[in-house]
């Protein structure tokens, strides 16, 4: 809709700019991490093969109100994800732009020895690329600090 009233006018989505956050790290197998129910995750989940990539594991804390999906601590994201299965997985997604991901996501990447990617830090990272501005910044984890 953006295009069609302002055509040439850079854009984007959580979830176009975790695509191309994810083609970044070139990462065609990925694990997801979000707090949505099944309906949602399901979008989410054909969403991301469309855009090419390959979901080897899905793990959800399956919250209907955003509210409370905002209210999940980092601590909680952290051991979520770290207790995901991501054998076989290039990199771990994790969903949703109320999360406090990006509090932990360096620690989540030391553990896991993979990128991660939050729909927060993507967000950021697209938009910030999207308007020329392409120099790393630290403290974000992997994708702001290339």
């Amino acid at each position: 809709m953006i295009q069609a009233a302002r055509p040439g006018v850079s854009c984007t989505t959580p979830l176009t700019a975790a695509i191309a956050a994810l083609d970044q790290f070139e990462a065609r197998r990925i694990a997801v991490l979000t707090p949505y129910t099944d309906q949602v995750n399901q979008f989410i989940a054909s969403s991301l093969e469309a855009g090419g990539t390959k979901v080897t594991s899905f793990a959800s804390f399956k919250i209907l109100e955003n509210e409370l999906m905002a209210k999940l601590t980092p601590k909680a994201i952290m051991e979520a994800a770290l207790a995901m299965d991501l054998h076989g997985a290039d990199a771990l997604f994790i969903s949703c732009t109320a999360l406090r991901a990006v509090d932990v996501v360096e620690e989540i990447e030391r553990k896991l020895g993979k990128p991660v990617v939050t729909a927060v830090q993507a967000l950021y990272w697209h938009s910030l690329r999207l308007a020329g501005y392409s120099r790393p910044i630290s403290g974000f984890g992997k994708l702001l600090a290339r």
